[in-house]
């Protein structure tokens, strides 16, 4: 399907427009673009709007939802309220503080793809996120901050792939640490398993 970039980090031309209209930043060793995939057909185009992150290493931590470079704050309540779906690509290790947080669009849904690389995720990463259904998490997945899906009323699902080496679990929507069986975070539809010891602060 083919892809046509609207706005790409270190590129003449609208990677221009962005730095001096839309507070279109470099990120460190992170790199993103905004790109439309046309999911219909040629006579009757239907597009889809991508933030496809790219990079190696840690994203950076932010210490407020309006300093990320791809928020409503930086975009503009126009092309942010465009983007439909994120992929972070592999050899990123981090998902930073407040990353995907503050999402409203209230015209679709968001889903939101993490590389198997990522091994830490920030506080409130996906926190007041209405946009956001359903949340798959990394098998690699070593530590979750405070607060991560707060506000997430529309959040259904919360899932893992099964692996006995990972610090963490995900049974019936619920994120469970192994060791010692404490519910770290669940959503409306989430059933408490059978042998968690403990429930975490803010698990819901």
């Amino acid at each position: 399907v083919p892809a046509m970039p609207i706005a790409r980090h270190r590129e003449a031309g609208w990677g221009e427009y962005f730095a001096e209209i839309k507070g279109y930043r470099p990120v460190g060793n992170i790199s993103w673009e905004i790109v439309t995939v046309n999911i219909g057909s040629e006579s009757r185009p239907r597009f889809n709007y991508l933030l496809h992150i790219t990079g190696s290493g840690p994203m950076e931590d932010y210490t407020d939802p309006d300093e990320v470079p791809w928020s409503l704050a930086q975009l503009g309540e126009t092309d942010f309220n465009k983007i439909n779906q994120i992929i972070v690509g592999e050899g990123i290790t981090h998902i930073g503080d407040y990353a995907f947080a503050e999402r409203n669009s209230s015209k679709s849904s968001v889903s939101i793809t993490l590389p198997s690389t990522v091994t830490s995720i920030g506080q409130q990463a996906f926190a007041y996120n209405l946009d956001l259904k359903s949340q798959k998490l990394p098998a690699a997945l070593r530590y979750i901050g405070d607060d991560v899906f707060a506000g997430d009323t529309a959040l259904t699902s919360i899932t893992m792939p099964a692996s006995d080496q990972s610090r963490f679990y995900a049974k019936d929507s619920c994120l469970i640490e192994r060791g010692t069986q404490t519910l770290r975070y669940g959503c409306k539809t989430s059933v408490i398993p059978e042998g968690v010891k403990a429930i975490g602060d803010g698990a819901f």
